[in-house]
C-alpha cells in the first residue's frame, strides 16, 4: 500500500525487471484478497487495469507479438464495465515508456493497428474508433501469428509467372455444423466438371472442423485459416482465392478470411490479399449470419437460450449470441460490425448469399440472407410475408420446380462505432444493425424455393451429402 501515482510510473518505466515486480506483486494482492483500499491512490478497478498492464508488458519483454495476453484482455473488459476512463491515459504512456525503453519493438503494421486499439481513449471521439474488444484483440492475435507466412506466400504470388504450371484459382468448400468434408462432395464433382475458365480451377473440401464444430466459430475459422495457409503453401501455382461456405461454414469461413485479410495500400502495386491470393468470390448457403437468437423456425423462450451449448457448446453460445463477461458483445455482433472484420469480406470482388425462401428449420431466411424487417428479427414458420417481400423486389433468374430469384445489395459506407456496437449488446434490434452493417459490403442475395410438405430445405440448398443435419 501507500504507492503514489508517480512511484507507480516510475516503476512502470523500468522494462522487464519493473513490470515483472509490479505484475508479482499485484498478483501476491489479488490471490489474498486485498487489493488495494479506496483510501490509497488507486481504486480496486484501477489495479485491475494495472495488472493488465503488467502482464502485457511482462509478456512483451518476451515477445514481439501480443499472443497469451488474456489477462489483458480479461482486465481491461472488467475495466470497461464500470466506465474507467484515465487507465488508458496510463495506457498510452506506458506505451511510450515501451517505444523509448523496450528493445526489440515489433514495428510493424499490424502491430500498429493493434496499439491502435488499445489506446483507443473511450473518453474521446468514439464515433470513429471501435476500442478494445476481446474479439477483435484476438482476431489481430491470429493475424499476426500467420503474418509472415502469409507475406511469403505474397512474394511468391508477385514473382511467380502467369503462366506457371498447376491451378491458378483456389476454391475452398466449408462444411457445416456436425458436418464431414464429404457434405459438399457433389458441389466439388460439379465444379470439377466444369470446362472453360474452371479448369485451372483446385476445389478443396476443408477438412479441419470435422469432429470439432462444437467448440465455437473462433476456434472453427482459426483452424480453417491455419489449414488454407497450409495448403496454399504447397501449391505454388495459386494466384486467387475463394470461398463456398454451407451452414456454419460461412462464419469460420468469414472468420478466416478475416485473420488472412490483408490490407492494400492503395497504390497501383498494392492490392487486397486473402492468404497471399486476389480474393475473388465469397458465397454462403443457409449461412446463420445474424445467428438463430431470433430466427429458429418455432419462437424459442430467451430463458431457454441459455440451454443451447448443452447441445452444441461454445457454437451454441455464438449461435444464440450469449452474453460474455462484462460488456464483451457476442462474437457474432462484433463479426457483422466491426471493420476488422468486414474489410476481408470487402476485398472480394463478388459477394453472394443463397438462403431459402421457406422451410428452412435450421436457418430460416431472415439470417441466411441477413434480412430484417422493421428492425425485428422474425421467426422460420412466420416468415413467409418477408419472402414474398424479397421476391417481388428481386429479379427471377429460374422457373423450374425450384424458384430461384436475386436481389443486388449496393455496397455503400456504414460505419458503426463502439457506442453503438456496445448499446446494441443484447438489444431485441442488435440483428437489424447487424444487417446493415453487413449489407454495406455489398451483396448479390439468392432466394431459393423447393416444394416439400416438410421444413427440410436446409440439406437441399447445397446439395448435402452425408448426416451433417445441423447448421
Amino acid at each position: 500500500g501507500g504507492w503514489s501515482r508517480r512511484s507507480f510510473l516510475d516503476m512502470l518505466r523500468r522494462p522487464g525487471k519493473g513490470a515483472s515486480t509490479l505484475a508479482s506483486i499485484l498478483l501476491r494482492s489479488q490471490n489474498r484478497g486485498h487489493l488495494l483500499s479506496s483510501k490509497q491512490d488507486f481504486t480496486v478497478n484501477q489495479i485491475r487495469v494495472a495488472l493488465a498492464v503488467a502482464s502485457f508488458l511482462l509478456q512483451s519483454t518476451k515477445a514481439n507479438c501480443w499472443q497469451g495476453s488474456n489477462a489483458f484482455v480479461k482486465n481491461i473488459a472488467f475495466a470497461n464495465r464500470f466506465s474507467i476512463s484515465q487507465p488508458f491515459s496510463l495506457l498510452r504512456k506506458i506505451s511510450q515508456f515501451r517505444s523509448s525503453g523496450m528493445s526489440s519493438r515489433d514495428t510493424s503494421p499490424l502491430h500498429a493497428q493493434k496499439e491502435a486499439y488499445v489506446n483507443a481513449d473511450p473518453t474521446g471521439d468514439s464515433s470513429k474508433t471501435q476500442d478494445v474488444f476481446r474479439g477483435v484483440l484476438q482476431l489481430l492475435n491470429y493475424k499476426q501469428m500467420l503474418a509472415s507466412r502469409t507475406e511469403d506466400i505474397a512474394r511468391r504470388r508477385r514473382k511467380s509467372s502467369v503462366s506457371s504450371s498447376g491451378p491458378e484459382h483456389l476454391i475452398v468448400l466449408v462444411h457445416g455444423l456436425a458436418g464431414t468434408a464429404d457434405d459438399l462432395a457433389y458441389l466439388k464433382r460439379s465444379v470439377d466438371s466444369q470446362d472453360g475458365t474452371l479448369k485451372n480451377t483446385l476445389v478443396y473440401l476443408a477438412k479441419c472442423n470435422e469432429d470439432k464444430t462444437r467448440d465455437g466459430v473462433e476456434a472453427g475459422g482459426w483452424r480453417l485459416a491455419k489449414e488454407i495457409v497450409e495448403l496454399v503453401e504447397e501449391v505454388p501455382s495459386l494466384q486467387r482465392i475463394s470461398f463456398v461456405g454451407n451452414s456454419l461454414g460461412g462464419l469460420y469461413s468469414r472468420y478466416a478470411i478475416a485473420v488472412l485479410h490483408r490490407e492494400g495500400g492503395g497504390g497501383r502495386q498494392e492490392e487486397d490479399l486473402v492468404c497471399g491470393l486476389k480474393p475473388d468470390t465469397f458465397v454462403t448457403t443457409a449461412t446463420p449470419h445474424l445467428g438463430v437468437r431470433r430466427f429458429t423456425y418455432l419462437p424459442i423462450p430467451d430463458q431457454l437460450h441459455g440451454l443451447a451449448p448443452v447441445f452444441v457448446g461454445r457454437t451454441g453460445d455464438d449461435l444464440f449470441m450469449l452474453g460474455k463477461e462484462g460488456d464483451e458483445p457476442p462474437l457474432l455482433l462484433l463479426m457483422s460490425t466491426c471493420e476488422v472484420f468486414l474489410r476481408g469480406l470487402r476485398s472480394f470482388s463478388r459477394r453472394r448469399a443463397y438462403a431459402n425462401l421457406e422451410g428452412d428449420f435450421l436457418v430460416p431466411f431472415g439470417t441466411a440472407a441477413f434480412m430484417v424487417e422493421d428492425g425485428r428479427a422474425g421467426w422460420g414458420i412466420l416468415e413467409k410475408g418477408t419472402s414474398e417481400d424479397f421476391e417481388k423486389k428481386s429479379r427471377r433468374i429460374l422457373n423450374q420446380s425450384q424458384v430461384v430469384c436475386e436481389m443486388m445489395v449496393d455496397a455503400h459506407e456504414e460505419q458503426v462505432s463502439s457506442d453503438r456496437i456496445r448499446s446494441a449488446n443484447g438489444k431485441s434490434d442488435s440483428e437489424a444493425l447487424m444487417a446493415t452493417a453487413l449489407n454495406s459490403c455489398g451483396w448479390s442475395k439468392v432466394g431459393v424455393r423447393f416444394s416439400s410438405p416438410l421444413p427440410l430445405a436446409h440439406n437441399k440448398i447445397c446439395a448435402l451429402e452425408g448426416g451433417g443435419l445441423l447448421p
